[in-house]
């Protein structure tokens, strides 16, 4: 619910750039977060269940409490960088499209 509204308050930037409502992807854009935080939580647990057992966290903290190994940091950042170059170009497309606007509507510096 959280990104659904986070994606309700983009929407009016989107707005203001000029995007119709009808080629606005902010909304479902921010809702998908949701998917990938539950895939990546998913793969956690899974992860957690085949090295010590269990699904708990707590259990996983006990048997080691130290700092994840530098392939899990490794992974985590590629799992990253996949979902964004997967669910950020129906975002940015419809932006990119639009020419570029002026954030003032006179510049004293513009060439004429």
């Amino acid at each position: 619910m959280a990104f659904l509204v986070s994606g309700l308050l983009h929407l009016p930037i989107d707005t203001m750039q000029g995007i119709p409502l009808q080629e606005s992807t902010i909304v479902t854009f921010f809702s998908v977060q949701a998917l990938g935080i539950l895939i990546e939580d998913a793969v956690c647990g899974i992860y957690r269940w085949i090295t010590t057992g269990s699904f708990s966290r707590q259990a996983a903290r006990s048997v080691e409490k130290k700092e994840p190994a530098l392939w899990m940091k490794l992974v985590g950042f590629l799992w990253m960088v996949c979902w964004a170059m997967w669910c950020m170009p129906p975002w940015i497309f419809p932006i990119i499209r639009k020419p570029p606007m002026a954030a003032v509507p006179y510049s004293f510096f513009a060439r004429a």
